[in-house]
């Protein structure tokens, strides 16, 4: 999150500590409630990002951080056309490699 913008920073506080919706948070910054969720979506994304490369080590590397949400979360984001570098992996056990 070192890398987000001051403005990104602030709308996913207020979305994920302090609950509030993006019409909500609009009203406060004087924004539209559209550009609000803008700014929620591009950071959101942004971590997505971040995160699939590191859960997809853990899996590959049998960590036992590799849970069945991050799998989950890891074949949404393969599925989504995101920027995979490479194949895909088998995310549940049962699965041939």
């Amino acid at each position: 999150m070192k890398e987000f913008k001051a403005r990104q920073k602030e709308v996913l506080f207020l979305t994920a500590v302090r609950l509030c919706t993006p019409q909500q948070i609009a009203c406060y910054k004087d924004q539209t409630d559209r550009a609000v969720r803008k700014l929620l979506a591009a950071a959101l994304d942004s971590m997505r990002g971040y995160l699939a490369p590191v859960i997809r080590w853990q899996i590959q590397a049998g960590q036992p951080e590799a849970t069945f949400a991050k799998r989950q979360f890891l074949d949404w984001y393969e599925n989504q056309n995101c920027d995979f570098d490479s194949e895909k992996i088998a995310l549940d056990k049962d699965k041939p490699e």
